[in-house]
């Protein structure tokens, strides 16, 4: 049922992505997108302020395998100077960036439920009311619209929590150890990825505590010797101390945009450092009770301490090269331990008011933990109330230290872990007497009716961020300095002004935004009518009065005196396309096993000089006018200018002769243009 129910989340999720344009909004859609190009070409990106560094190890991941499988077709950042139109490429980047928001939503959504799963034993009706309600969730709704490095974020906490508990669950002891480490791993890139997270993967102990506490023989496989939490501490503290000693004297670039106006050692640099050496302190101090509780959970503590420890070296892995890898890890270290926020720049609101926004998810964890606090006085169960009591504080901290407004996006650092403690209370409530068990269902409605009521608010987004939709934004980075500098000023000289101080007509710009705009429609039109030539992105452009068919690889080289009737059409610059080897062996070996002849064309590039046209579409070569008499029916020919070059426009016939095509291509420097009719 559960996976049922993943799949037409997924649907759900998926349809939010595409609510919105690639270039509706520049934070963080834009601003993602272009320090990812910088980092697949190997600079530092720009935006380190959440840090982010998390999502962009995953990132710089996905998009290579994109790259890899043909779903990506810009390299990195050196494309703005090869591309006729750039934007073509960062406007497939940006949504494949927005398509995983549906799969980290369905995964943080089946993460969440797994660990309820664990701590609860809860029966399958209970899992899938639970995953509901947090796959229908404000939260996850809300961010599966809008691009932000918090759906990442969760993401990693929901992993860590899981192999957290599996590690208490599981009786093996290397794969216990494993999980508690790579826990720990987790936890800390979900730190990198947005500090706010912390209460979320402050809970994860917790409810590890918690499982322990129920049955002690669940955490067996975490018993290990004191020597082996000694060298584990050892090696997390000096691997600590060594990067925090090692970034306190790096350098940040000044491309870096942050929050942080001093750097020293923090209270939070303070804090990790205690809780990585107070669950060794606890084994020595336990070391002749193994199998009690405190030594148990001071063991699996200490493993997770290491992975967290571990997350900042990984960091590096964002990057080919391990030096700036290295720097960069060191810098993401420097800002999250070391820096001290300008708290003035940011507004908390009122308990008041984040009650009067979201008040049954506030309240119902409140009245349940009241509720069964007043039940346990008879159970003198007071370890498990204190631990249900402690994972409450963190709720409400996050909500009013961590959360700007919890009907807005930061609703994800509270909503999530609220509804962990939901799920816990309820399943106590329901082992309790009959009039908790009411209660459980009483609550359990109310829950039903806030995910009802909040989780629908993509109207509200799209008028809330009304203000972005300016399609010249796609020209001017957000931070407006830094590395994404490299983009604007490229994209203004092919766009706005060229070196010569040649203004671009803003009808021309209007042209390469509609073509970026409608890309997919754009690249399959220009894929069929040149269906045995490989289709190269960047030789993609606009015919427009000002723009350069050839990008800043020839950049004086720029289209004038366009005709009215062929302003605003693809651009395409063919090239030299040798068959692949073998191709007369392959032909014949595809033709006996019934492969159509225009797909075999198509796979071994045979005939590369075939255009095609149909009724929507109106293609041309632009020839030499020099040369058009070499061709028939020269007299009727539009004429186009590009750079000092006068180009004369070849209509193709709907049945065109191979003698035709054959002549055409024949000519090295041509320039196939395609009029769509309906656009």
């Amino acid at each position: 049922m559960i996976a049922l129910l993943s799949l037409v989340w997924f649907i759900v999720y998926r349809q939010n992505t595409a609510l919105l344009p690639y270039y509706a909004v520049s934070d963080m859609d834009q601003l993602t997108t272009l320090d990812v190009l910088l980092i697949a070409g190997g600079k530092l990106p720009d935006h380190v302020t959440h840090p982010a560094a998390g999502m962009y190890l995953f990132l710089s991941w996905s998009q290579w395998f994109g790259r890899l499988v043909g779903l990506l077709h810009m390299q990195d950042y050196t494309a703005i100077y090869s591309w006729a139109n750039p934007l073509l490429g960062i406007a497939e980047l940006t949504e494949f960036l927005r398509a995983h928001l549906a799969f980290l939503a369905v995964g943080s959504a089946l993460l969440l439920t797994g660990s309820l799963a664990l701590v609860t034993r809860g029966g399958a009706f209970f899992l899938v009311f639970l995953f509901l309600c947090f796959a229908g969730s404000r939260s996850l709704a809300y961010h599966t619209i809008l691009f932000r490095t918090d759906m990442f974020a969760l993401f990693y906490a929901a992993c860590s929590l899981f192999a957290a508990l599996f590690a208490v669950e599981t009786d093996r002891k290397p794969l216990s150890f494993a999980l508690t480490v790579t826990s720990g791993i987790f936890a800390g890139l979900a730190l990198s990825s947005k500090l706010q997270i912390v209460p979320t993967i402050a809970a994860t102990p917790l409810l590890a505590m918690l499982m322990m506490h129920r049955n002690p023989q669940l955490s067996a496989g975490l018993n290990t010797s004191q020597r082996r939490n000694r060298r584990v501490a050892t090696i997390s503290i000096s691997l600590y101390l060594a990067l925090v000693a090692i970034a306190l004297f790096v350098k940040l670039p000044t491309t870096f945009y942050h929050y942080r106006d001093a750097f020293s050692i923090t209270p939070f640099c303070l804090a990790v450092g205690l809780s990585l050496a107070v669950p060794v302190a606890l084994t020595e101090r336990f070391k002749h009770q193994p199998d009690g509780p405190v030594y148990r959970f001071a063991s699996f503590a200490n493993l997770l301490g290491l992975g967290f420890v571990l997350s900042i070296p990984a960091l590096a892995l964002a990057f080919s090269n391990a030096l700036t890898g290295g720097f960069y890890a060191l810098a993401i270290a420097k800002i999250i331990f070391l820096g001290k926020f300008n708290t003035e720049i940011f507004v908390w609101p009122s308990l008041w008011t984040q009650f009067s926004y979201a008040p049954i998810l506030l309240l119902s964890p409140t009245l349940m933990l009241c509720l069964l606090a007043f039940d346990q006085r008879r159970a003198l169960n007071y370890a498990e109330l204190a631990l249900f009591g402690l994972i409450y504080l963190l709720f409400v901290i996050s909500v009013l230290v961590f959360n700007r407004g919890i009907n807005g996006q930061d609703i994800i650092y509270s909503e999530p872990l609220g509804l962990v403690l939901c799920g816990v209370l309820l399943h106590a409530l329901w082992q309790r007497r009959i009039l908790a068990r009411i209660a459980a269902v009483g609550f359990s409605l109310l829950l039903a009716v806030n995910v009802a009521i909040q989780g629908h608010p993509s109207s509200r987004i799209s008028a809330e961020i009304a203000n972005y939709f300016e399609e010249s934004r796609q020209l001017v980075t957000y931070f407006g300095r830094g590395s994404q500098g490299l983009f604007e000023g490229q994209l203004r000289r092919l766009f706005v002004r060229d070196d010569n101080g040649r203004e671009i007509p803003a009808r021309s710009r209007d042209a390469i935004f509609d073509e970026a705009a409608d890309y997919r429609t754009i690249i399959s039109q220009v894929g069929f009518s040149l269906p045995n030539q490989p289709l190269d992105w960047s030789r993609i452009g606009v015919v427009a009065n000002g723009l350069a068919p050839y990008g800043q690889q020839r950049p004086a080289e720029r289209f004038s005196n366009v005709a009215e009737n062929l302003a605003g059409a693809i651009s395409f610059i063919p090239r030299d396309t040798p068959p692949r080897r073998y191709a007369d062996t392959l032909d014949k070996v595809l033709s006996f096993l019934g492969v159509f002849s225009g797909d075999r064309n198509a796979m071994l590039r045979l005939h590369p000089e075939t255009i095609r046209t149909r009724r929507d579409l109106a293609v041309f070569v632009l020839v030499p006018s020099a040369r058009k008499t070499e061709l028939e029916g020269s007299e009727n020919f539009d004429e186009i200018k590009v750079g000092e070059q006068s180009y004369a426009a070849v209509a193709i016939p709907a049945q065109a002769t191979d003698t035709f095509m054959a002549k055409l291509a024949a000519f090295p420097d041509r320039i196939i243009v395609i009029r769509r009719k309906h656009s």
